[in-house]
C-alpha cells in the first residue's frame, strides 16, 4: 500500500521545522548568507560571530521581535533559524537569552534546549508572519493605499456612498437580494 499524501509530522522534527523555513509561512523571511562571512547583524543590534556560520547557508531571522517588551513572567518570542547546504536545521539563536542553542547542546529527551529553542523560532516565526506580514502589510497598508485609491478614482457624495452601501446590507429596500 503506498504511503499517505499527508503523512503525521512530529511538531518538534528539525526536517519539519526546515520545511516550514523553506516551503512554509515564512519562507520569504528566509535568506541565503554570503559565503565565508564571519560574522553576521540580525535584526537586533546583536552582530554573531560564532563559527557555526561557516557551516550555514540560510537564516530565518525573526529577532525583530526583542525590541518588544513582555511581562516578567514571560519570555520574548525573538529567535534565528540557521540551515545548512541541504537545508537542515544546525543552529537556533535565542536573543532573550543571547546563546546559540545546537542539537543535543546539553541534554537530550524531549523537554531539552534544542527542542525549547526550535519552539521559540516557531513560535516567534508565527508572531511575525502574523503581526508584521498579516496586520501590518494586508490590513494596513495594502487597505490603506486601496481605500485612498478608491477614494480618489470614485469620487461619491456620501449620499451616493450611502446608495452604494445599502446595497450590500442586510435587508434594506435597496438591497440586491
Amino acid at each position: 500500500m503506498p504511503s499517505p499524501n499527508n503523512p503525521q509530522w512530529c511538531v518538534d522534527s528539525d526536517e519539519l521545522m526546515s520545511r516550514f523555513a523553506f516551503f512554509g509561512l515564512t519562507c520569504h523571511h528566509t535568506r541565503k548568507l554570503d559565503s565565508g562571512m564571519e560574522s553576521i547583524e540580525l535584526h537586533t543590534t546583536v552582530t554573531l560571530t560564532y563559527s557555526i556560520l561557516k557551516s550555514a547557508h540560510y537564516v530565518n531571522d525573526m529577532t525583530a521581535l526583542s525590541l518588544f517588551a513582555v511581562p516578567a513572567p514571560f519570555d520574548r518570542y525573538s529567535a534565528a533559524a540557521y540551515f545548512d547546504r541541504k537545508r537542515c536545521l544546525i543552529s537556533i539563536y535565542l536573543s532573550h537569552h543571547d546563546e546559540l542553542v545546537m542539537p543535543l547542546s546539553n541534554s537530550c529527551g524531549l523537554d531539552n534546549d534544542w527542542t525549547y529553542a526550535k519552539y521559540m523560532w516557531r513560535s516567534s516565526a508565527l508572531v511575525t508572519m502574523t503581526v508584521q506580514d498579516h496586520l501590518l502589510t494586508t490590513h494596513f497598508i495594502e487597505s490603506n493605499t486601496l481605500t485612498n485609491v478608491s477614494r480618489q478614482i470614485i469620487h461619491l457624495s456620501y449620499c451616493d456612498y450611502q446608495l452604494f452601501d445599502c446595497a450590500f446590507a442586510n435587508k434594506s429596500r435597496w438591497s440586491l437580494s
